[in-house]
């Protein structure tokens, strides 16, 4: 059976599609965690913490799987069965860590405000189906305060 080469064109696309992402979700990843370290060194009184991000380490395990199987084809010399085997396997780990990163990163980031003096404000959590923005302070006082004033602002 005989199938037909993709063009140039969409193999290049492809690359870049899956390079862009796998930076991005890193990068998204990154951005966040760091600035969730920088509140909490700089012990600030309330901050916003997006935990969509812990997506992106197992994005980037998987995206970076399928740029270096598009990055092999574009160059002539595509993954032999073995080798895409294996891709494919990352993959997929790629996609469960995804899953349970966002699960356990959670509860480790949760457990690491708390011990630091921070709490959730519930009542702020802006939460939709591709993000879950917290906001977390010092204090209720605080929580409260942010809270009537958005109320007042919108």
């Amino acid at each position: 059976m005989h199938t037909e080469k993709p063009s140039p064109s969409l193999i290049i696309s492809t690359f870049i599609m899956f390079v862009g992402l796998s930076i991005g979700s890193a990068y998204f990843l990154i951005s966040e965690l760091g600035s969730l370290l920088s509140a909490v060194n700089s012990q600030l009184a309330h901050f916003n913490f997006e935990k969509f991000s812990l997506l992106g380490f197992g994005g980037f395990i998987g995206l970076c799987s399928f740029s270096v199987l598009t990055g092999a084809y574009l160059i002539g010399s595509p993954l032999q069965d073995y080798g895409q085997a294996i891709a494919i396997k990352i993959a997929l780990a790629g996609l469960v860590i995804m899953i349970v990163g966002r699960i356990v990163g959670g509860y480790v980031i949760d457990y690491i405000l708390i011990s630091n003096g921070y709490q959730e404000c519930r009542e702020l959590i802006d939460m939709g189906p591709r993000h879950r923005l917290e906001t977390w302070a010092r204090s209720e006082d605080i929580c409260e305060m942010l809270k009537s004033d958005g109320l007042q602002t919108q």
